[in-house]
């Protein structure tokens, strides 16, 4: 679980900057909320398969979660900067 804590810890400053980003650039609250609830729901399901151990189905779910968060982190800074545009 440990490795499972320090990819939080790295995605989790990108995460931020996204929030902050869109939040800044007035982006829709419900808009930002949706995501972040999301992206909270989609790590929380990766720490769980986690813990599941390694089995390639296992695997591919938690690769599947780890993508989603990859895409709301993509799509917060999208949000801003279309906002901005």
């Amino acid at each position: 679980m440990h490795f499972a804590h320090y990819n939080l810890l790295e995605n989790l400053p990108i995460f931020s900057a996204g929030v902050l980003s869109a939040v800044q650039a007035q982006v829709e609250p419900s808009a930002v909320t949706a995501l972040c609830t999301l992206w909270l729901l989609s790590r929380s399901l990766y720490c769980v398969f986690y813990a599941f151990g390694i089995h390639d189905v296992i695997a591919f779910l938690r690769t599947f979660a780890f993508l989603i968060c990859l895409a709301v982190q993509a799509q917060l800074f999208f949000l801003a900067a279309a906002k901005l545009a």
